[in-house]
């Protein structure tokens, strides 16, 4: 996360990791996110609080979950995501 500073160098604000395995297609979640710096990690930069609903970008749920196992090199398992037709 940066912050925005017209014309000047934007601020690194911290960082944060969504772990997307913890949601669910189409139900949304509120996540708190801790900001970390990972050169000062015992630093408290804050948080953000999101409400995060995964949706596919465009096509169907099968399309996405397909498209992102081959981004990652994820066994896709039909346990996880009904792929049925």
């Amino acid at each position: 996360v940066f912050d925005y500073d017209f014309g000047l160098q934007d601020d690194f604000m911290g960082s944060a990791y969504l772990h997307l395995e913890s949601l669910e297609h189409q139900r949304t979640l509120d996540v708190t996110l801790d900001l970390k710096d990972p050169q000062y990690p015992e630093h408290n930069l804050g948080s953000l609080e999101l409400a995060v609903t995964l949706s596919p970008r465009e096509g169907d749920i099968r399309d996405a979950v397909r498209h992102s196992c081959q981004i990652c090199g994820d066994v896709c398992s039909s346990d996880f995501f009904p792929l049925h037709d």
